[in-house]
């Protein structure tokens, strides 16, 4: 850690670090908003269990057998979210999807653009997913062979890392413009293409598999028909929300609460309030309700352009933060904590339009908290915490001194 830039402070046995420049600053705030995954929220049993799930099950239900998890790790995840430009968990498994898609062999893709245009040009709906399943799993029986993919699982794990490796804030079309590359075999592209309009992504609705297929692992029967109105078509099991814990305590939100006033906390994050309300239950009272962005669900609410409306809401666009923020009218400063390079990102971008916003960077709840604590340093944001729960000592501590 940059000495000349960081001073530290050990904070109940733990050591977080405030730049020289923000000590000052932190007395001033006057406004807490918070991201929610890795921040309120440990979602490391969760989310990432979700994006595996997800794409194992999509593609073993296409080929007919189960596919090796271990294709997909952790640090793939990872990668992807330090890059700032993947906070939705949707587009991950996008990405993911398409890499493995592509690793098939040529039969296999053009017997799938085959049948899945036999199976539209038939009149069939987008909405008949078990039919369509039913017909293409039915049809692409025998052109792969499971013992040629088992042997390849090293390999296509090695690939699948290195295609995530140039992702960067603009999200997936970073990445599929090297699978829709020119140079790409015209069989590849066209299989491709089909095969993501099967996924029906970039829509969030009963149109698209890939959320279906997503929302039902993650939430689990009851939630899932609760979240979008209708049953689970797939997955019956428990949801995978049901493996989330709280980070930040009552204590911290009390204490927090007391010191600014619940008027001024908030949060800005993708989550949607059916997700937050069932982990943390009661202590969303504790925020600020005018002062809650939560994209999901403005983008369940949404008709029209998905895809650009993420472009213009989705960190790291500012419009989170900066909406939370209207919602308190007056602050001095507002600091943002997070957990991501969106976050990161997002707070920048909300500086460029109103210069009052601090960033805190929290390292602990993630799959390399070194790293990120690194990444956080390299920035030189204002403040780095292991955990949300230091943050309103930090807060008296620099009060008392300003």
């Amino acid at each position: 850690m940059n000495g000349s830039l960081y001073q530290s402070v050990r904070v109940k046995g733990r050591v977080v670090y405030v730049t020289r420049e923000a000590v000052n600053h932190l007395s001033e705030v006057e406004a807490v908003i918070f991201d929610c995954d890795g921040v309120l929220i440990d979602t490391r049993k969760s989310y990432n269990t979700t994006i595996i799930r997800t794409a194992c099950f999509i593609l073993s239900r296409l080929v007919g057998f189960s596919l090796p998890q271990r294709v997909i790790t952790p640090s793939i995840i990872h990668t992807l979210r330090c890059s700032g430009g993947f906070n939705n968990d949707w587009d991950s498994t996008y990405v993911i999807l398409l890499y493995l898609f592509s690793c098939l062999p040529k039969r296999f893709l053009e017997r799938f653009r085959q049948v899945h245009r036999e199976f539209i040009e038939g009149g069939g709906s987008a909405l008949e997913w078990q039919t369509q399943f039913g017909q293409l799993s039915h049809q692409l029986r025998g052109y792969v062979e499971r013992r040629r993919i088992q042997e390849a699982a090293e390999r296509i794990h090695y690939g699948l890392s290195q295609f995530v490796g140039p992702a960067d804030s603009s999200g997936t079309p970073a990445l599929e413009k090297i699978l829709f590359a020119k140079q790409q075999p015209v069989w590849k592209m066209e299989g491709l293409r089909s095969f993501k309009t099967f996924l029906g992504y970039p829509d969030n609705s009963a149109h698209s598999l890939l959320a279906t297929v997503f929302d039902e692992i993650f939430y689990g029967p009851a939630l899932f028909e609760q979240a979008h109105r209708r049953r689970p078509q797939f997955y019956l099991g428990a949801g995978a929300i049901e493996n989330e814990t709280p980070i930040v305590t009552r204590t911290t939100l009390k204490r927090l609460a007391d010191m600014i006033g619940r008027r001024h906390l908030g949060i800005a994050s993708g989550r949607g309030t059916l997700a937050i309300e069932h982990t943390l239950g009661r202590w969303l009272d504790y925020f600020n309700p005018k002062a809650r962005v939560l994209l999901e669900d403005e983008e369940l609410r949404a008709r029209g352009d998905i895809e650009a409306l993420r472009t213009e809401r989705a960190k790291p666009a500012p419009y989170a933060l900066l909406k939370s923020a209207r919602a308190m009218k007056t602050f001095k400063r507002a600091l943002y904590v997070g957990d991501s390079a969106e976050d990161l990102i997002m707070t920048g971008r909300a500086n460029a339009v109103d210069p009052r916003y601090l960033f805190a960077g929290v390292t602990d709840y993630g799959y390399d908290p070194r790293r990120k604590r690194e990444m956080f340093a390299e920035a030189a944001v204002d403040l780095i915490l292991p955990s949300v729960n230091q943050l309103p000592d930090v807060l008296r501590i620099s009060q008392a001194k300003g």
